[in-house]
């Protein structure tokens, strides 16, 4: 056997719930097309790929409207074995030259409707707290589900502008 796999496990998911993660990208999707902010644009980003291996989601471009540099992130579901499965907001260093080691460096541990990973030095990803997710999966309706993705997307694109600063 490939010694990559040595350490891994058999996959084991339940098969019949797929759609539930479809679903998910849909509403997600659709809260990105139509978020709206006073300070900033979202422009997304569909030419490039929006699934990887370790992770599926949307990218895009976030700007101020008196026009800085942009920020080029993504957002959706990461689920790598190395590193914390969830509902993330990223930042890479590759995409971002002029403006990553000063977001990197200044923005919170925490923030009001995020949590702040950097164990990838070239990868910053905010993540939404499982408080939150609960309240996510245990929404009675669309339209709260919109209302908490949003409010995350939305203290995602703030923490990282007030870090470009």
């Amino acid at each position: 056997m490939d010694t990559k796999f040595e350490d891994m496990k058999p996959f084991n998911f339940d098969y019949g719930k797929l759609d539930d993660i479809t679903f998910f990208y849909w509403l997600y999707e659709y809260t990105l097309e139509h978020f709206h902010s006073n300070e900033y644009n979202v422009m997304l980003a569909y030419q490039f790929p929006e699934f990887e291996r370790d992770w599926g989601g949307y990218t895009m471009w976030i700007q101020r409207h008196e026009k800085s540099d942009s920020v080029f992130a993504l957002t959706g579901l990461t689920y790598h074995p190395d590193t914390r499965t969830g509902i993330f907001f990223g930042v890479k260093k590759a995409q971002n030259t002029k403006i990553y080691d000063k977001v990197f460096q200044s923005i919170p541990a925490s923030g009001s409707g995020y949590e702040t990973d950097k164990s990838e030095i070239d990868f910053l990803k905010l993540y939404m707290p499982e408080k939150d997710v609960e309240e996510l999966m245990k929404a009675d309706s669309v339209d709260a589900q919109i209302g908490i993705m949003s409010a995350f997307f939305e203290s995602c694109c703030k923490a990282v502008l007030a870090a470009q600063k």
